[in-house]
């Protein structure tokens, strides 16, 4: 019974991963199309959000780490997108 319960915690623990990875890049994707000054570092904001899910990620959860690391390809595109426009 103490195996169900540790599988459980588990799912679980994914899954508010998962909608963690979710919240930070809709507020990514929310400041794309309109690069203001400060973009660049609300976007690093995000990134240092996602290094922090990435490291609590206690378990080899395969979808969190995938993501994860797909969402932070995304942060550094972007920041690299917008100091060229800025520029």
């Amino acid at each position: 019974m103490l195996s169900d319960s540790s599988q459980e915690c588990e799912k679980l623990s994914s899954v508010l991963q998962i909608n963690e990875l979710a919240d930070i890049a809709r507020c990514i994707a929310d400041r794309c199309p309109a690069p203001d000054k400060g973009g660049s570092e609300y976007i690093i904001e995000c990134l240092e959000d996602l290094k922090d899910v990435l490291q609590q990620n206690r378990v080899e959860a395969l979808t969190v780490d995938t993501f994860g690391r797909r969402i932070e390809k995304l942060c550094r595109f972007v920041v690299d997108t917008l100091t060229v426009i800025t520029c």
